[in-house]
Formats: structure tokens, sequence, C-alpha cells
């Protein structure tokens, strides 16, 4: 060892650049060798968690002309949403379901589920409020006075006192309610045609925050023009069904009299003169006691979604929903019987929830088309039913939507609103013959395949299948095939790149070679002529090459793994790995294999040109024609 470290100090530019010629060739060839081992390990790790989700559709969903997204207000109350998508036969969703390399399916019911304690939510301004319809009884006070109003049309302004909610649920401006109820300084204003129009407008209340004062705007037509509201008395008490349309403006809200989706079978306004205090339990009010019992039930009525595995619902999926705390529901949680839900992050901020508290729900049988400002929203008698089943749930996970209201109204057959509450399928009430008579949309079927390495396949086998019976395959890899054919691009490159870098260290080996040995073969021709065994007098030149080499590995070597830490998550395949936590720790397996293999060749070069010189008598060496 003395005799080496004497060598190497006798020759100190050619040692230290020897060892920078080696140590660059070193590092390069190592971070690019653990780059590719960390790229190829943390993808393999990756397809673990990545899975694709399919569904199929006949065709694309119909919009009517002129129908403004997520405003459905041609929908037949009394009929779920036929006619915006088709519906998915059962040969079809077979057809589908038979498909290869599908791992699992799951099929989605909803239901409505009433809470006693908690209040539907407005989703926006986008989606029209089914669910904002009021009952409101009050006292006319006022005579009407005549002015204009739009359409060519005047309104009759009343006043109105003494309001009392019968139903419904009315939004808080600030600390107030936009409709006061009770006490002798809740007057009101009432405005109405003096004329009927030729179309329905629907009618309008306003709250003024400034003046603490309201107007109800009506512009209804037919049996609620003018006739109608010319014949309120003053001193008179009356029942108005109202619904409450979108904010229009700050501080201002509408409310209109009349509900399109009520008046072929309830009266928008009810005359109380000469009624006892006990009228609604008379039959002639048997229509309107019947539109409170919904109206109140659908203020207080959640979307309940029963599914089996939440990952294979495609907004969850393809990221527009996620899962803010918590976890999901899987199948284990069915075949456990497990009560549990989850739940939007409006719902738990609003009402003061987290992870680990219980909700209680009374949950219908009615099956409802998954559509997302609709939702299970009763309207109507033919779309609702008292609870027949109490559910105790704890809150196990709260999502959120990541993409805005804007566009979900866009497809609002794919979509949930933040009234929607997913439970395991093993709570759904329904029997199985109304679960056979149900009709599924795309958004209600899915599938998963579990194997990435079968998606593309897959996508193969399955697109001309399904074109052949005339669906369309709507799928979601969740960016595995881009994730794989960056990896694809990356290891060749990589390899290509570690070829080349192998051939540098080969050259640079040689390079070395010559250096310490093969420029001393005059110094190995005197130690062999002076009797120096072989063994020795090749020890004399190989040991400071191969020390050399083992410094220039230990140098090179620590800078890649220290390179590769920093640098290895930015490359083409890991950037694509966005839900996955990259492990940028070197293989150690790699660097002391890669290493060990550079220093072997090294020790076999240096072995093969003292064997060579070694074969050669000395003065031929001396004479220089080794």
């Amino acid at each position: 060892m003395a005799q080496t470290m004497k060598t190497l100090a006798r020759s100190p530019v050619r040692t230290i650049l020897s060892i920078v010629l080696l140590g660059v060739i070193a590092f390069t060839l190592l971070s690019q060798a653990e780059e590719y081992a960390i790229t190829r390990r943390e993808v393999a790790n990756a397809a673990a968690q990545y899975y694709g989700v399919g569904s199929v559709e006949d065709e694309p969903p119909y919009a009517p002309p002129g129908a403004r997204a997520g405003i459905p207000q041609h929908l037949a109350l009394d009929s779920t949403a036929i006619g915006w998508y088709v519906h998915l036969t059962q040969e079809q969703i077979d057809a589908a379901v038979n498909l290869p390399y599908i791992s699992s399916t799951d099929v989605r019911y909803m239901t409505a589920g009433i809470s006693d304690k908690y209040r539907r939510m407005d989703d926006g301004d986008y989606f029209y409020p089914f669910h904002m319809r009021c009952v409101v009884e009050a006292t006319v006070i006022s005579e009407g006075v005549h002015q204009p109003y739009g359409y060519s049309s005047f309104t009759s302004l009343f006043y109105v006192d003494d309001a009392r909610m019968l139903a419904g649920h009315v939004p808080q401006d600030g600390d107030k309610p936009t409709i006061e109820t009770g006490g002798k300084h809740s007057a009101h204003a009432l405005n109405g045609t003096t004329k009927s129009l030729s179309r329905p407008l629907g009618g309008s209340y306003r709250h003024d925050g400034e003046s603490n004062r309201a107007g109800w705007y009506t512009t209804i037509a037919g049996d609620y023009g003018a006739n109608h509201i010319s014949n309120l008395a003053v001193g008179n008490k009356y029942v108005f069904v109202l619904r409450v349309a979108p904010r229009i403006a700050p501080g201002e809200y509408f409310y209109h009299i009349g509900d399109m989706y009520s008046d072929s079978w309830c009266d928008a306004v009810w005359p109380l003169d000469g009624e006892p205090e006990n009228y609604l339990e008379l039959e002639k009010f048997s229509p309107l006691r019947e539109l409170i019992e919904i109206t109140d039930a659908d203020s207080r009525t959640f979307d309940m979604v029963y599914t089996e595995d939440m990952k294979s619902i495609m907004r969850f999926a393809d990221g527009r929903m996620e899962l803010l705390e918590g976890r999901m529901l899987t199948p284990e949680d069915s075949r456990n019987d497990v009560q549990a839900c989850v739940v939007s992050y409006e719902f738990a901020s609003e009402n003061g929830l987290g992870i680990g508290d219980t909700v209680t729900f009374g949950l219908g049988t009615v099956l409802f088309e998954q559509y997302l400002n609709l939702g299970a929203i009763a309207g109507t008698p033919a779309r609702y039913e008292p609870p027949q089943k109490e559910a105790e749930l704890e809150i196990v996970g709260i999502y959120i939507n990541t993409d805005g209201l804007a566009k979900r109204s866009k497809d609002p057959h794919w979509g949930y609103s933040i009234n929607a509450v997913f439970v395991p399928r093993s709570l759904l009430p329904a029997d199985e013959a109304a679960l056979g008579a149900h009709e599924f949309t795309p958004s209600e079927f899915s599938f998963r395949v579990d194997d990435v390495r079968d998606i593309q396949a897959f996508l193969d086998a399955a697109t001309p299948a399904m074109a052949d019976i005339g669906l369309s395959l709507v799928f979601y890899d969740r960016g595995w095939l881009a994730i794989e054919s960056g990896f694809e691009e990356s290891a060749w490159v990589s390899r290509v790149k570690i070829l080349l870098f192998s051939l540098a260290v080969a050259a640079a080996t040689v390079l070395a070679a010559y250096l310490f040995i093969g420029r001393r073969r005059k110094d190995y021709a005197i130690m062999r002529a002076l009797g120096t065994p072989k063994a020795k007098a090749g020890g004399a030149l190989a040991y400071p090459l191969i020390a050399v080499t083992v410094v220039s590995l230990l140098i090179g070597g620590t800078a890649s793994i220290l390179y590769t830490r920093h640098t290895v998550a930015r490359n083409n395949a890991l950037l694509l790995l966005e839900e996955y936590a990259v492990d940028a720790s070197a293989p150690m397996a790699v660097v002391i294999g890669a290493s060990l293999g550079q220093l072997l060749f090294t020790i076999a070069f240096a072995l093969a040109t003292l064997r060579r010189m070694g074969s050669r008598p000395p003065l031929s060496l001396l004479q220089g024609s080794a």
C-alpha cells in the first residue's frame, strides 16, 4: 500500500487527471443506471395504484333546442329524465360485463334520504332549485295600486302581514330570513298582473335588505293571472304557493307565486275567508295538505347513492371529484353491512360535521335516475314516498368537487350535487322487483380494469366489440397510458445512454490502463530483468490503477446518488405520476453492482495488459516493441 501511494505521489498530475476522468465517467454511468432503475421501480410500484374505469353509452345526451344546460324545466317530475339520455338495456350491460380484462363492475341506485335535522343546500346559480318551494299563509292589508311592469303589463301592489311559513325552507339573508314570519312589523308588498299574459312567466317575491320590506311580483297567466289577483280582499287570509328563484342581484331574493310542477294538482292561491283554524284537515284542502308534506320533505331530502365501490364512479376516477378526508366506500362495506357514508365538504362544513360523526336519514324505496340538480327531489305525488327505513350512519369520508359549477352544469347526468350522500349498497331498501325494473343510464353503470398492463389490450378488444352492438365505450385510464408511454420512451433513451456511457467507461479504462501500465512497460521490464517475480512486478503497476479506480468510483458514486435523488422525480415518466409519491432513494444494489462491474472491468483489462506484457522478453519491452 505504501509503495502504491508513493507511485501515485510521484505523478500527481496523472493521478488527479485519472481520478477526474474515471470519476466523471463513473458519475454519468451510475446516475443514468440509477435513474433507469428508480423509474422502473417506481412505475412498477405505482401500477398497483392505477386502474381504468369505464362505461358504455348508446348515444350522447339529447338537449332540446334552447334548453339551458343544468336547468331542465321541461322535465316531467312524475317520470325520470327519459329522453335526455338513452337508457342501457340489460343485454347491453351484459355485453359490457363480459368484455375481457374487466376486474369488477358496479351499478348504482339512488333514493331519497330525508333528515329531521339537516336542510338540503342550494348547489348554485347554474342549477334550477327544484327543492326551493315554500307555502306561506298571509293576510292582505292594502288595496291594489296599478303600476307599469314589463312585457306591456301592469302590476297591482298589495301589502300583506302576519306571514306564517307552512312548509319549505327559506334562505337567510345574513342573519335574517328572506321572508319574515310572524310579528306586527312583518309587512310585505304583493304585486300581481292586471291582465293575463300570452305565456306563463312565473311570479316573484323580492326582499330588499335596505328598506326591510319585500315584494311578490306575479306574472302568472291563466288561473293565477289578473282575474285571480284582482279578487284578493283586504283583511282576508290566503295561502300562497311560492317557488324560490336563484339570487338575481346581491341582496335580492325572488320568490315566484305558483309552481309549474304543482299547478296541475294544487292551486297556487288558497282563500281562507270563512275557513276554520283547522282548515288543512278539510277534504277540499287535501291537495294543499299533500303539497305541504311533499314540500317540507323536499327541503330536507338528500340524494342517497348506493354503491359497492366508489372508485368505480367516473367522476372520482377522472379527478373531478376527490376525497378530501377519510376513505371511500369499498365492496367490504356492503359485504359486512357497514353503516357508513361519505358526504360532501359543503354538507359537513354547513352542519359542523366531521369524520366519525353520525347522521340519521329516513330512506325511501322509490328509485330515481341520476341527475345532478334534480336528484331525489319528489316535487309531485308520483315521486313522493314517506321514508321506509331509518339508518344511522357514521361519516367515514368527505368528498369535494374539483370542477366549477359551469362545467358540472354541462353534464348533469354524470354529476352529483353537494347533497349527494354515498352509502353501501347493502343499505338499499328497495325490493328485488323494483331493482329488476330499474333502467340504468351510463353514469349508473361502470366497470374497472385493475391490471394496468391490460388496459391497452382491453381497449383494443372492447372498442370494436361495443361498436358492433351500437355502443360507444366511455373509458378513463387515469393517465396510465400516458405514463406507460412516457416510461417506454424514457427507458429507451436511458438504455441508449447506458450503452454509450458503458463504452465511455471502457475507453476511459483503456486510457487509464495505458497511463498506469502501458507507459510504464520499461519499469516493468527492468523489474523483470532484475529478477522480480511477474506477480510482484505486475502488482506494482496495477495497484495504483486499482486505487485510482476505487477512489473515482467512491466520488462518482456518491455524487450520482445525491444528484439522482434531487433530479429523478423530474424525468418525463415520473412527472406523470400525479397520484403517487415518488421514492427517489437510489437502489444500492444497482450502485454497488455497476461500481463493481466497472472495477472488475478495470482489473480484468489491467490483468490482460500485464499478461500480454509478461509474455514478452524484458529486452523486447525495453526496446519499445511491446
